[in-house]
């Protein structure tokens, strides 16, 4: 662009401003020429000598606040032609400066009419005019001064949006700007309506008024009359024919390219941009279009990328398909001969540990079998075989029942219940020890030392954790020792006889230790009960946490009424209740047991319990 063509662009507004007083200036000498009395056209003819001497003054005064004003924008677009950098900055200031610019100087503008008004006004009462013809020219003055403001604001707005708008703002977001005043389609016809409408009609009153107050006689009245319509008339048509070209041409113009737009998208093509030249509705309408049009172009973009990957992929997916087909079938021949080979082993695993169950259960009593007491026992390994065990043993005058978690379960469990097991015999059969603190002591010596765990060099430890209650009918008392169990017993209220702290046979465990034994008095009415921590430490509930004693007790109280076999499936049928979806836990053994009514006269009858 030429320096001329520049120049131009700059002082766009400067011109656009200057025009819109050119038309006024016409508008008051219009008044002038048609003034309706000597006094009146005598007025009006000082009043044009003020404004030759005046004019030049005023001129230079606006042509100075607009320069100084509209600095921001012509350095933006000096820069701009120049291809030089523009400081973010100064484009921000540039573009607020731009949109605020229509009302600045209308207010600049009507503030200028009226000071002339007010300066005109003073002089004429100065020189002793009538106040009559001082009041209507001030009332001219001020009439044209509104009038001036309304063409102001319109034809500044359409050389922004003509000229300087694209220039500003090629991406549009005339909206976004912070800090500028925005005036909606609704305002600006009301604004158009009242320019068009009211002030016409406000100046022909006031001009009627005039020809009434300042003619002689009804002839005069006439004449000035149809003087003053046709001029009025002529001067108003032009006006309003002025500013329909400038309203109808802001709304024209985006609307014209919206619709344009709008076509190009129905087409399918997405590249056409509205060119946003206001910060109104139809800016904001040809905003939302124009981000529209760049998604649907991203959306387009994304499509072709799509269907490029997506013929390259159709094109190597069957020499892929083929290719994975031939190693699927290969694999799927493997994994059928290895699928074989898992049924076979697992076969052969699960017949090992079912008769590995078989043996372990053939360890274990068939229930209490004890003349005198009558119970229930519940052993349930985690897998098919376990770590949990429970034994009875006769003796002359009683009975002892011991109930044994070994270390883990599964396999490793049932191997350590065999070493139990046999533990349990020697000290109980073969050395004939039926006190349930020395039971433990030895035990706890034969598991060490049949696994090494007395030496530096053992390669394992594990042990297991006991209960042992011995009950004797000739004192009718009953006896308990535990390693790390519990023995409950429940008559009306729930009680718990806790054991030692110290497990059996492990690298830690004391070879020489000494459990405690607790001995309570036996009566009819007490159940007892010898439990692993399989049953408490099970997860459940709405928040996953163990069962515990606590609730094991109240279990044991709410069941303690019913006879044992009830006891054991009202037990079982809870745990299964708290366990919900949660998985088990741990081998689980419970042993509860309580004199028969006829305990000690059987005994009395017999003398001794056989083995």
């Amino acid at each position: 662009m030429n320096g001329k063509k520049v120049f131009f662009l700059k002082n766009a507004m400067l011109i656009g401003n200057l025009v819109s007083h050119a038309i006024s200036w016409m508008m008051i000498s219009t008044f002038s020429h048609h003034s309706p009395a000597i006094e009146m056209s005598k007025a009006w003819k000082l009043g044009k000598k003020l404004d030759y001497y005046s004019s030049p003054v005023f001129i230079t005064l606006l042509i100075l606040v607009t320069v100084m004003y509209e600095k921001p924008i012509r350095k933006f677009i000096s820069l701009k032609f120049s291809n030089e950098h523009i400081d973010e900055k100064l484009e921000q200031k540039a573009k607020k400066r731009l949109l605020n610019e229509p009302f600045i100087f209308v207010v600049f503008n009507f503030t200028l009419w009226a000071t002339g008004a007010v300066v005109y006004s003073v002089v004429l009462k100065y020189l002793d005019y009538n106040c009559q013809v001082v009041n209507v020219i001030m009332q001219s003055i001020f009439h044209v001064a509104m009038i001036n403001a309304v063409i102001t604001f319109f034809l500044l707005e359409k050389v922004s949006q003509v000229r300087m708008a694209p220039l500003l703002f090629p991406e549009g977001h005339l909206v976004s700007v912070p800090g500028t005043a925005k005036v909606s389609i609704r305002k600006k016809l009301l604004a158009f309506y009242f320019a068009g409408t009211m002030l016409p009609f406000i100046f022909l009153v006031s001009r009627v008024q005039w020809v009434f107050v300042f003619s002689k006689n009804l002839e005069e009245v006439t004449d000035l009359m149809n003087a003053t319509i046709f001029s009025m008339s002529f001067l108003f048509m032009t006006l309003g024919l002025f500013l329909t070209l400038l309203v109808s041409g802001s709304f024209a113009r985006p609307l014209k390219e919206i619709s344009a737009t709008l076509k190009e998208v129905r087409k399918g093509r997405f590249t056409r941009r509205v060119t946003v030249r206001s910060n109104d509705e139809l800016g904001n309408v040809g905003d939302v279009i124009n981000e529209m049009n760049l998604g649907l172009q991203d959306r387009e973009r994304i499509k072709k990328e799509y269907d490029k990957k997506q013929r390259e992929y159709s094109r190597d997916l069957e020499k892929q398909v083929e290719e994975r087909t031939k190693e699927l079938t290969e694999a799927n021949s493997k994994l059928l001969e290895s699928n074989f080979m898992i049924r076979a082993t697992n076969r052969k695993i699960m017949d090992s540990l079912r008769y590995a169950q078989v043996i372990q259960e053939s360890i274990l009593p068939k229930g209490l079998k004890v003349e005198v007491a009558n119970g229930f026992v519940i052993w349930q390994p985690k897998d098919v075989v376990g770590g949990d065990m429970y034994y009875v043993e006769r003796f002359e005058t009683g009975f002892v029942i011991s109930v044994i978690d070994c270390t883990g379960h599964g396999v490793p469990g049932a191997f350590m219940t065999m070493i139990a097991a046999a533990g349990l015999r020697r000290v109980l059969k073969d050395e004939k020890e039926f006190d349930p603190a020395e039971i433990l002591k030895r035990l706890n010596r034969i598991v060490k030392t049949t696994l090494q765990q007395d030496t530096e060099y053992a390669g394992s430890n594990d042990g297991l954790d006991a209960a042992v209650a011995k009950v004797d009918l000739e004192d009718m008392s009953l006896t308990y020792a535990g390693a790390k169990l519990r023995l409950a017993l429940v008559n009306g209220n729930v009680s718990f006889i806790r054991g030692d702290k110290q497990s059996i046979g492990y690298k830690d465990s004391d070879l020489d230790f000494e459990y405690k034994n607790h001995k309570v008095n036996l009566d009819l009415g007490t159940s007892f009960y010898l439990y692993t921590d399989g049953f408490v430490d099970q997860l459940g509930g709405k928040k996953g946490f163990m069962l515990g004693n606590k609730r094991f007790g109240r279990l044991l109280k709410d069941v303690n009424s019913y006879p044992y076999e009830e006891q054991r499936l009202m037990l079982l049928k809870a745990l299964e209740e708290y366990q919900g979806d949660y998985e088990r836990q741990d081998d689980l053994t419970v042993v509860g047991f309580g004199l028969c009514k006829d305990a000690c006269g059987w005994l009395s009858s017999h003398g001794k319990m056989t083995g």
